[in-house]
């Protein structure tokens, strides 16, 4: 299920610079601030939109985990890559999704069997379950995605490979 998750950060006197706590300024500039999950081993994207007029950062969520927020200057495709290059998609809540970056935005991820033919698309959450377009666990085998993602303001492709295994 998704969640809208709102992060604050300090702006104390407003003028698009990020202050720590105790009110010291920093360079970071608030329109490049991002959220961001931890995965366990490393903080992956998801972005967020950005409010000045209240210092927050929202974006919507669809696990629990914890959250940061941190400026990003330039993104690339690799923010929005899936680490994950094998899933197990069988109900025990271990491996039985792979996490495409990002979050809040347009997007459009396709995921295609090896013969071309499309499995499934998804654009409500960047992530996929294993699941074919009615709802069924695909067959063990590699599948391939094409993504389109918002990457510092132009819609970009990017494709890889993901396997299942059951």
């Amino acid at each position: 299920k998704r969640a809208r998750l709102d992060l604050v950060y300090f702006d104390l006197d407003h003028d698009g610079k990020v202050e720590t706590l105790d009110g010291t300024e920093t360079e970071k500039e608030e329109k490049n601030m991002a959220l961001f999950w931890w995965d366990g081993f490393e903080w992956r994207y998801i972005g967020g939109s950005v409010n000045p007029s209240k210092n927050t950062v929202s974006a919507s969520v669809s696990r629990l985990s914890l959250f940061a927020l941190f400026s990003v200057d330039h993104l690339s495709k690799e923010a929005f890559r899936p680490k994950e290059k094998i899933i197990t998609p069988n109900g025990d809540g271990i491996n039985d999704i792979v996490y495409f970056g990002g979050g809040y935005g347009e997007f459009e991820i396709i995921i295609f069997d090896v013969n071309g033919r499309e499995i499934r698309k998804i654009n409500d959450l960047p992530q996929w379950d294993g699941k074919d377009s009615r709802g069924k666990y695909v067959e063990s085998g590699v599948y391939i995605y094409q993504a389109n993602v918002p990457v510092n303001g132009k819609m970009e492709l990017m494709s890889g490979t993901i396997a299942v295994a059951k």
